[in-house]
């Protein structure tokens, strides 16, 4: 290497991205802009040493076809190979495959749209894709952090982490304290922590005093924050006419959202309602003949 080229592998990349997403989030306590580009290089140090580990399985599988090796798999694809038993065999556990999901949906929404960011979300983001990373780098490759990152970088970044666990102890702390029941406890959806209380309609987050309202789920009527309840109209029969979306039938319901698992049973039951209908149909014609 001279001084006007570089040759990295694929982990020397990875953890050239890693030290510089370090650097981003130690910056960002003085400027939040600097949140948007250690999400971006924490993210890419993830990819980059995901598909190091299938390398090291096999040359082939870091490309998306392998009869046509030209192009790298995306970190999604590289995450479903390592999980799979006859390739990877390596057991996520659905905490670390939520906070993989949720960084990379992050990723893509910095890089391809208008977004938003606050300070505790994205702090809260890059700390869950950290300790995975960590993990991984430790348990698959055997590398410490602290082997990576400049001893000043890693000393502050620990200093992060501990900040944001204080928050939490005492957030914690305060729910003991006030008596309140552990299923009155979520998970907040800004800093990521199980402190956001529900009790008693306070809907706050006791370590970084988010505010969201509950919604009832207008089939079960239990309660979610807004973003968990679905559009369920796309299952109605309707039609567009010079801009304006004309409902001919929505099968008995009266709502135009709902939850996850509510959602689903709407969708089967409508698709069972519009089977029964085109059955009695050809019955009809059948015997009118």
């Amino acid at each position: 290497m001279n001084a006007r080229s570089i040759k990295l592998d694929l982990i020397e990349n990875s953890h050239a991205f890693f030290v510089e997403a370090a650097q981003k989030a130690i910056g960002a306590e003085d400027d939040i802009r600097h949140w948007q580009f250690a999400i971006l290089n924490l993210v890419q140090s993830l990819e980059l040493t995901l598909k190091a580990m299938l390398r090291d399985i096999h040359p082939i599988l870091i490309y998306e076809n392998i009869d046509n090796p030209k192009h790298t798999i995306s970190i999604t694809k590289a995450i479903e190979r390592l999980a799979d038993k006859n390739i990877g065999n390596i057991l996520f556990s659905k905490q670390e495959l939520e906070g993989m999901s949720s960084a990379i949906k992050l990723r893509n929404n910095i890089t391809h749209s208008d977004f938003e960011l606050s300070i505790d979300h994205a702090q809260a983001q890059f700390l869950k894709v950290l300790e995975l990373y960590i993990k991984i780098q430790r348990v698959h490759l055997s590398r410490q952090i602290e082997d990576i990152l400049p001893k000043e970088v890693h000393e502050e970044l620990l200093a992060i982490e501990k900040s944001k666990e204080a928050l939490i102890k005492n957030a914690l702390q305060r729910t003991e304290e006030q008596g309140i029941p552990s299923n009155d406890i979520w998970t907040c959806p800004n800093c990521l922590s199980d402190t956001f209380v529900v009790y008693d309609g306070l809907d706050t987050c006791y370590a970084c005093t988010f505010k969201d309202e509950l919604q009832e789920c207008p089939s079960c009527h239990e309660l979610f924050f807004e973003h968990e309840l679905e559009p369920i109209s796309q299952y109605f029969d309707t039609d567009l006419c010079e801009g304006e979306v004309i409902l001919h039938n929505t099968y008995g319901y009266d709502f135009y959202q709902a939850c996850n698992s509510c959602s689903e049973k709407i969708k089967e039951d409508i698709q069972e309602q519009r089977d029964k209908e085109h059955y009695d149909f050809l019955e009809r014609e059948y015997y009118m003949r």
